[in-house]
């Protein structure tokens, strides 16, 4: 396939995806770390059991709804010659990213400007974006002059980013367990939640890809 009717393709080719800034990104652990503080406070304060567990959703819904209303994710993108094209935001240029990966979702780092991460309608639409954001880059990457920066490919499963954040995930699962169990009536439906919460923390830790 010539680089012209690649071009042609992706010009034509719009993409329905949702797009989340750091805004975004900082709401979920933000969520859960409220969660589960006011969890632990209704318990230990109030001694209310399930009052802790509609808390706690409440406290892990709360921050990414506010993010979402504040900063709507809905959009569409197309993905040209030069970068990516986008309906309610500005363009980002390929000389603009720093790094990428493509693996759940596409997360591209910026030079200037936050970290972007692009979700996909569904698996095939996944597949076809990540697709087409590899072939453009590459013919992008085609055209510069020898020892010119390129942008590298990323992986956050396995990497040190997704293994620190594994470790949190465990570290803060154990503290959970442990103040669960020194309670005077031990609470052992948070002990349930925070043994989830650390195997799930150590299958990052052990740069497993959770399925």
């Amino acid at each position: 396939m010539s680089q012209g009717m690649v071009e042609k393709r992706n010009s034509e080719t719009s993409h329905p995806v949702r797009v989340y800034t750091r805004w975004h990104q900082l709401a979920v652990p933000l969520g859960f770390s409220l969660g589960i503080f006011m969890g632990i406070f209704a318990v230990y304060q109030y001694h209310l059991v399930f009052g802790a567990i509609g808390l706690a959703l409440l406290g892990i819904v709360v921050p990414p709804m506010i993010a979402g209303l504040g900063f709507p994710t809905r959009d569409s993108l197309t993905i040209g010659s030069q970068g990516l094209q986008f309906a309610r935001r500005g363009p980002v240029s390929f000389a603009a990213i720093s790094g990428w990966s493509a693996e759940d979702y596409l997360r591209l780092g910026r030079r200037k400007g936050p970290t972007l991460v692009i979700v996909a309608q569904d698996a095939p639409a996944r597949s076809r974006l990540h697709d087409e954001f590899r072939t453009g880059l590459r013919l992008w990457q085609t055209s510069l002059t020898a020892g010119a920066s390129r942008a590298g490919e990323a992986r956050f499963h396995g990497g040190w980013c997704g293994r620190a954040v594994g470790a949190a995930i465990v570290a803060l699962s154990l503290a959970v367990i442990v103040l669960s169990l020194a309670m005077q009536e031990p609470a052992y439906h948070l002990v349930a939640v925070g043994g989830l919460g650390g195997a799930f923390g150590g299958v990052m830790l052990a740069g497993i890809r959770p399925s």
